[in-house]
């Protein structure tokens, strides 16, 4: 719109009183939106960061390669890291329990362009292994090339022990009704 108002007052020469002030009132107005425009910008950038810095689940933002370009604090804190400001440029994949688990999740990743409910094992700093869900996605270039993934995770270490837990005690619950129905069948033999 600005640059309809430029080019009307560019085709004469010399604009009327009344139609430069016309122009003038209307520049103004485009820079008052703008202005406007400007701020509803900041704010939801400002909202947005906000979410993302508080979000109970990790996020994170790598390149290709592993290197950390955007992270949360529970992104710190799961992975038991001490710094909230500089982990930028850390590469990830010295928290992969084993890293050759990484090459089978970026194949996955390219060959579909996202993975939900990805399980893994990783590494705190403090070298405690713990199980990790991801779901992330690989962002695309202007010219459809990826090169970028996000994603977030989650600690699931207390509910993978407690799904052994259950299996070892199902486990057990059927060995002893086996014991229970040989037990009941040996008895029965000898009753007849």
């Amino acid at each position: 719109k600005l640059n309809n108002i430029l080019e009307d007052l560019s085709m004469s020469n010399i604009p009327s009183k009344e139609k430069a002030g016309k122009s003038v009132r209307e520049i103004e107005q485009h820079l008052v939106n703008l202005k406007q425009s400007e701020q509803v910008l900041k704010e939801n950038e400002a909202k947005y960061h906000d979410m993302i810095a508080n979000l109970n689940t990790g996020f994170y933002s790598v390149t290709l390669d592993g290197k950390l370009l955007e992270y949360n604090n529970e992104f710190i804190k799961i992975l038991g890291l001490k710094i909230h400001k500089g982990a930028n440029g850390l590469q990830l994949s010295s928290f992969w329990k084993n890293p050759d688990d990484r090459n089978i999740y970026i194949d996955k990743l390219m060959k579909n362009g996202f993975i939900k409910n990805y399980e893994l094992r990783a590494k705190k700093l403090d070298g405690e292994i713990i199980v990790v869900e991801a779901n992330s996605r690989l962002i695309f270039n202007k010219q459809g090339k990826p090169f970028r993934i996000d994603g977030l995770f989650s600690d699931i270490t207390s509910r993978k022990h407690a799904e052994e837990a259950l299996k070892n005690w199902c486990d057990e619950l059927e060995t002893k009704v086996k014991q229970i129905t040989n037990d009941l069948t040996e008895t029965n033999i000898a009753l007849k």
